[in-house]
């Protein structure tokens, strides 16, 4: 009496046996036992490519027969060879396709099925590395966990879908649901839920937080430690490309790339020392003695103020900004005091000079974001005094050559 035989078919193309069975994405075939030489208590899994008719039939001894499906019988083809004893796996069709390769661990429903001669290798979780071929030394933890890696190497994902995208990228650490899911470059570190989840080819970032640089795509070395931080730019736009920008606290964003960013817009830094400014002769070319002085820092504007930035008027919608009225809600309460960096640029366009002390973010891509080096002012502030030095000892001079008028009688 012929026994009944199920072949799952991994990707369903049209009905290519009798008893087609649509079920959950997979197509079941029941079919004939032919000659008599199947059992199916022992061989216990089948797995059949629609294009070719060929089915591969897993004894239960982890040894393996290829078929040929004529219309009526399953014909042998070849046989495989058991995988290697120095690797370990657990789950159906775990390290399905090892061939050469050693020191593997898979553990769950078609973990590491397509290795062939891949090393080292770790899968635990439903389809971690299921589609590694040679990579080596990979540590996949998690629901689809480097799902769609082939050849990449070194790489380690903890949690669903980390690093589930990537393929041939190596070096690469992502920890927590979705950490690092789009990365296909290397040497990036993601740790937290949707930490660079967005990340394609950029490489060298570190990203530590719910979100951090959730949105970079092409950027490269960047650092982010914080909630949602370097996931924006100050202009409310999605950080994507970005690059050696360093952001640490609460949604701390940068307004174009070479940039530290310490904090929000509610942050005040503090330090025990002051912050020191590289300032060795070796390290400066084209050194002239300063024409910024007196009528510079006399050309200047002081003024007081209260602090509204702009970047507070955004509300979060799909994970989106948008902005809302600008009404001074969130202004400060303190008044500080200091320039106007407009006022500044002004001045410097009529008497048409370069400083490095005022800043247009907006050059080169960055955001619309004006803003004044203090310390830049220093020098122009020392040779001002020295202006004012000079006419004090002038006036001096003149007063000791003053004739003096007799004393009358």
């Amino acid at each position: 009496m012929p026994m009944d035989y199920k072949i799952l078919i991994l990707h369903d193309s049209g009905n290519t046996g009798p008893g087609d069975v649509i079920s959950a994405g997979f197509t079941t075939f029941v079919l004939g036992a032919g000659e008599g030489e199947f059992d199916a208590a022992s061989h216990s899994i089948l797995t059949q490519s629609p294009a070719t008719r060929t089915a591969i039939i897993r004894n239960s001894d982890k040894t393996g027969t290829h078929h040929h499906w004529d219309g009526s019988a399953l014909e042998l083809i070849a046989d495989f060879e058991p995988p290697s004893s120095s690797n370990t796996n657990l789950g159906d069709l775990s390290l399905f396709s090892n061939t050469t390769g050693d020191f593997n661990t898979a553990v769950g429903k078609s973990t590491l099925l397509a290795n062939d001669d891949g090393v080292r290798n770790t899968a635990v979780g439903n389809n971690a590395l299921t589609s590694n071929n040679s990579g080596g030394s990979n540590t996949a933890v998690g629901d689809g966990a480097l799902i769609s890696n082939t050849v990449g190497s070194e790489n380690i994902g903890l949690g669903r879908s980390t690093l589930s995208v990537n393929q041939s990228g190596k070096w690469n650490t992502a920890l927590g649901a979705f950490a690092g899911q789009s990365t296909t470059s290397d040497a990036n570190t993601s740790a937290g839920y949707a930490a660079l989840l967005n990340n394609t080819s950029g490489e060298n970032n570190t990203a530590v937080g719910y979100g951090a640089s959730l949105a970079n795509f092409t950027g490269d070395s960047n650092t982010a430690l914080g909630y949602d931080c370097l996931r924006y730019k100050q202009d409310a736009g999605n950080n994507i490309d970005y690059s050696n920008c360093s952001g640490l606290g609460n949604d701390c964003r940068v307004s174009a790339s070479n940039q530290v960013q310490l904090g929000d817009s509610a942050t005040t830094t503090y330090a025990y020392g002051a912050i020191q400014n590289r300032s060795d002769a070796r390290d400066k070319t084209d050194v002239e003695d300063s024409d910024l002085g007196l009528n510079f820092i006399l050309s200047l504007n002081p003024v007081s103020y209260r602090m509204n930035y702009r970047d507070n008027y955004y509300r979060k919608e799909n994970d989106k900004l948008v902005p809302v009225e600008n009404d001074g809600s969130k202004s400060g309460s303190r008044r500080h005091y200091g320039l106007i960096a407009q006022e500044v640029k002004a001045t410097l366009d009529l008497i048409g000079k370069d400083f490095g002390g005022y800043q247009d973010h907006s050059v080169n891509g960055g955001c619309d974001v004006k803003t004044l080096g203090y310390d830049e002012f220093i020098s122009p502030l020392i040779k001002a005094i020295h202006d004012l030095n000079e006419k004090l000892e002038n006036m001096e001079k003149r007063i000791k050559v003053k004739p003096t008028r007799p004393l009358d009688p």
